[in-house]
C-alpha cells in the first residue's frame, strides 16, 4: 500500500494503521537512506500532533474535574485543591460526592493519558533511529522526547538554510530591531509567531536549566552578561525577594539590589526575572543552532526497519 498524501496518512492513523507512513516519500528520493529518513520524519510529525491533541484533551479534563471540586466547595480555592488531591481516597468529607461526579471524567482522562504515553514511546523510538540521537545523548536534560517535539514542529532540519530560520520557526528571531512576538496587522505575517511553538521551546529550555550540563553553564555565564548589559544601559538589576538575592550570591553571580516596591519603573530597573528570561532565550537559541549544525554535519546512518 502506497500513501501519497499527508492527508491520507492522517486518516489512516485514525484507523490505527500505524505503519501507513512506511511508504511516504518513497518516490523521488535519490537513495534508500534518504527515503528512510523522510518516512521517519513524516511519521514523527504526525505522531507529535497526536500527542499534542491527547495532552490538550487531558488538560481540559483536569480543568473540568477541578471545576467540579471548586463548585462543591462553594468557590473556596484552598478547599477545592485539597478535595482534588484527595479524590478517591476517602480522606475528604466531600470525596464520595466529588468522586461520583468526576468518575467518568477521570476514566476518560486515564484513557487519554495511556494513548499519550503510547505516542511518546513511539516518538522516542523514532528519534533513536535518527543520527541526531547521538546529539540527544550528549545533553543531560534534553531527552529524545524534547527533540521529537522540535522535529515534530520543524520537520526536516535540512529545509532550514541557516539557524536563524529555525529560530524564527520557534519564535526566537529578531524582526527588525525587536524580538519576534505576537502582533496584529500586516506585521503579523512577517513575525509568523506561534505561541504554541514558543511554549514548546520554552519548556525544553526550562528542562535544560534543571540539569547540570553545558547549557546550564552557558546560562549562568549569560546571566552575568545580561546583568552587565543592564548596567551599561543605565538600569539597576533588582528583585523583590531576599531568596533571589541569596540564590545569585550562592551561584557567584553579580549582586542584585533588593527593592520593596513591586511596581518597578522599566526605565530605571531591570528585574531578575527579566534577566533570567533573556538568558534562557539565549540558550534555547544556542540549542537550536547546535542541533542545526549537528544535523547538517551528521552522516546518514539510520536503521532499516522502515525501509520500503
Amino acid at each position: 500500500m502506497i500513501v501519497t498524501h499527508t492527508y491520507d496518512a492522517a486518516h489512516l492513523f485514525r484507523a490505527g494503521l500505524d505503519n501507513c507512513v512506511t511508504h511516504l516519500c518513497a518516490a523521488g528520493t535519490p537513495n534508500q537512506e534518504e527515503r528512510i529518513m523522510c518516512t521517519i520524519i513524516d511519521e514523527l510529525k504526525e505522531r507529535h500532533r497526536w500527542r499534542e491533541d491527547y495532552l490538550s484533551a487531558e488538560t481540559s479534563m483536569t480543568q473540568r474535574i477541578r471545576s467540579i471540586c471548586y463548585r462543591l466547595t462553594v468557590g473556596d480555592k484552598t478547599q477545592a485543591d485539597e478535595l482534588y488531591k484527595a479524590l478517591g481516597t476517602g480522606e475528604n468529607p466531600l470525596d464520595r460526592i466529588a468522586f461520583g461526579a468526576t468518575m467518568d471524567l477521570m476514566t476518560a482522562r486515564k484513557q487519554l493519558e495511556l494513548r499519550r504515553k503510547k505516542e511518546e514511546k513511539r516518538l522516542i523510538a523514532l528519534v533513536n533511529q535518527l543520527p541526531v540521537n547521538h546529539f540527544v545523548e550528549s545533553i543531560c536534560g534534553l531527552g529524545q522526547l524534547g527533540v521529537a517535539q522540535i522535529l515534530g514542529e520543524a520537520g526536516d532540519i535540512d529545509n532550514y538554510a541557516n539557524p536563524a530560520k529555525l529560530w524564527k520557526r520557534f519564535g526566537l528571531a529578531v524582526i527588525g530591531t525587536e524580538r519576534q512576538r505576537r502582533v496584529k496587522g500586516p506585521a503579523a505575517i512577517e513575525h509568523g509567531y506561534s505561541p504554541r511553538r514558543r511554549a514548546i521551546m520554552y519548556s525544553i529550555g526550562d528542562s535544560l536549566l534543571k540539569k547540570q550540563n553545558q547549557y546550564r553553564d552557558l546560562y549562568l555565564q549569560r546571566l552575568s552578561i545580561e546583568h552587565q548589559k543592564a548596567l551599561d544601559e543605565g538600569l539597576i538589576p533588582v528583585t523583590v525577594t531576599s531568596a533571589t538575592v541569596k540564590s545569585w550570591q550562592q551561584r557567584g553571580l553579580p549582586p542584585l539590589t533588593k527593592v520593596t516596591d513591586k511596581k518597578l519603573n522599566p526605565d530605571q530597573n531591570r528585574t531578575a526575572m527579566h534577566l533570567h528570561r533573556r538568558a534562557q532565550r539565549y540558550i534555547e537559541k544556542r540549542l537550536l543552532r547546535d542541533l542545526w549544525n549537528f544535523w547538517r554535519g551528521a552522516s546518514i546512518d539510520v536503521q532499516t526497519d522502515h525501509a520500503a
